[in-house]
């Protein structure tokens, strides 16, 4: 189902969007790399990351039959084989690199915020306020 379905592109694609958050941030933390090495860091972040995608697909598939019957993959995966189900199943990588970044800072800002408000709102109550 994973394949069929197009969950391993997806998290392919996820995957390589974590390989360039990781060079940005070793670029931030003040790493000093020429061009070169700095495109053979992300090949090997990239790599390493890969390695494990074997891994995570079996936790997600663990994840989908703790919560599905066979018969419910199975008719998933005969969806994902219908005119639709092919298109979902084409897109979902795509999607999932071009909504990344979106959905990356819309969550770190939501995040943020509820912080904030959580030490705000936690310092006002001991301060007696």
């Amino acid at each position: 189902m994973m394949t069929i379905c197009g969950e391993r592109d997806q998290m392919a694609a996820y995957f390589a969007k974590l390989a360039d958050q990781a060079v940005d941030a070793a670029k931030k933390g003040g790493i000093s790399l020429s061009d070169a090495q700095w495109v053979r860091f992300r090949g090997t972040v990239q790599a390493d990351i890969d390695a494990r995608l074997d891994d995570f697909l079996t936790l997600l598939a663990a994840d989908y039959a703790a919560h599905y019957s066979a018969a419910d993959i199975q008719a998933m995966v005969d969806y994902c084989q219908t005119p639709l189900g092919r298109k979902l199943t084409k897109l979902r990588a795509q999607m999932e690199a071009e909504t990344y970044d979106t959905r990356e800072a819309f969550l770190s800002a939501i995040m943020l915020s509820a912080m904030q408000d959580a030490q705000q709102r936690i310092q006002t109550k001991e301060k007696g306020l």
